[in-house]
């Protein structure tokens, strides 16, 4: 996973993945779940 991160710096979005990373693994989770249920409600 990590290195994937680390391509995904060198794409340009560091910023994104950087924010990812300030991010406590509880709340990504979380976030990840919520988007999964709005996406399932969209679809």
């Amino acid at each position: 996973m990590l290195a994937r991160y680390r391509d995904y710096r060198s794409y340009g979005h560091g910023p994104i993945i950087a924010a990812v990373h300030s991010v406590q693994p509880e709340r990504l989770f979380i976030a990840a779940a919520f988007v999964g249920a709005v996406v399932g409600i969209f679809l």
